[in-house]
């Protein structure tokens, strides 16, 4: 015989476990001062070949005009058997690879004039395509990705900063949870992002440019809710 009294409590867990799996949390950090540093004006640089063999190539060409010149880039992605598949851009201009990860998945920039500047970021995959970013920002780059795909840059809409992009999602690193982040008057650039989520780049605290690692911070474990303890009978 069924304890009827014990149904809805086990329904309604149900429900709440449910719903809780199904919100994407954001990212939280806590944070280590690794001391004064100097901003780059340019990303490090990034993995131009992967581990199966896959290769990113950019084709470049400056075309004269009477007012200046066209830049025109193409970014491609070439297989181990020569194959080369074109990534296309985001605004019909150029764009201009930064790193393939093992999965395939590559980031860079895509120019938004005919001369190039200002460029926007963009990730790109076989299955996904090329996709903006930071779509809001006036300009942005794509620094750092990661085996998981997740990526960090740049970007100015129109002020300053580092953003992340985990989860398909981009996150200005500034919004977020950051334990130890207190003094830290921003997050300017996000340069590198390694398997373990854990992120370098540069900020601004006591007026002083320092760099800084983000780690991400422990999930708590969920506490035992007392509606989970069935009901005696």
């Amino acid at each position: 015989m069924i304890n009827r009294s014990f149904c809805p409590v086990w329904i309604g867990v149900a429900m709440i476990g449910l719903a809780a799996s199904t919100v994407s949390a954001q990212p939280s950090y806590v944070l280590q001062d690794i001391g004064v540093a100097s901003p780059l004006n340019f990303c490090l640089g990034g993995q131009k070949i992967n581990a199966s063999g896959q290769a990113i190539k950019t084709a470049a060409t400056f075309t004269p005009t009477p007012d200046g010149y066209i830049f025109t880039a193409s970014t491609y992605v070439v297989d181990t058997d020569g194959t080369a598949t074109d990534l296309g851009t985001l605004f019909g201009h150029s764009e201009i690879g930064q790193a393939i990860n093992s999965q395939g998945v590559v980031i860079g920039a895509s120019g938004t004039s005919t001369q190039g500047d200002p460029y926007h970021a963009f990730i790109w995959s076989s299955t996904q395509g090329i996709q903006d970013l930071v779509p809001a920002a006036t300009r942005a780059e794509a620094c750092g990705m990661n085996a998981n795909g997740d990526v960090v840059g740049s970007a100015y809409a129109p002020g300053l900063y580092a953003f992340v992009y985990t989860g398909g999602k981009t996150y200005n690193l500034n919004d977020l949870t950051v334990q130890g982040g207190g003094p830290w008057t921003n997050f300017d650039h996000a340069y590198s992002i390694n398997d373990a989520g854990q992120i370098f780049g540069i900020g601004t605290i006591n007026d002083e440019q320092h760099g800084f690692v983000l780690t991400p911070a422990p999930v708590p474990s969920p506490a035992a809710s007392p509606l989970s303890v069935p009901a005696r009978r």
